[in-house]
């Protein structure tokens, strides 16, 4: 999954239109957004909440991805 040090464009394109979490590189963590699309050298996302902003991440900054578990994504739509 990952090109060296960073995940590779192939592998994340496999996420888009899922929520997911995003592990970055410094140690921070995205949880819970939207991978919208994906370019060449970034990663398109947006938060939990459909008037959310659009975050244009480098894809060099992502470490991993992990998808969002399902019992995260319920409790989202329950409140």
């Amino acid at each position: 999954m990952k090109n060296g040090s960073h995940i590779c464009y192939n592998s994340a394109k496999s996420y888009v239109g899922k929520n997911v979490n995003l592990h970055l590189k410094g140690g921070n963590t995205l949880i819970n957004v939207t991978l919208e699309g994906i370019e060449k050298k970034l990663l398109l996302t947006r938060g939990n909440k459909p008037k959310s902003k659009t975050l244009h991440i480098p894809l060099c900054e992502v470490e991993r991805i992990s998808i969002v578990p399902i019992w995260a994504q319920l409790l989202q739509e329950a409140s």
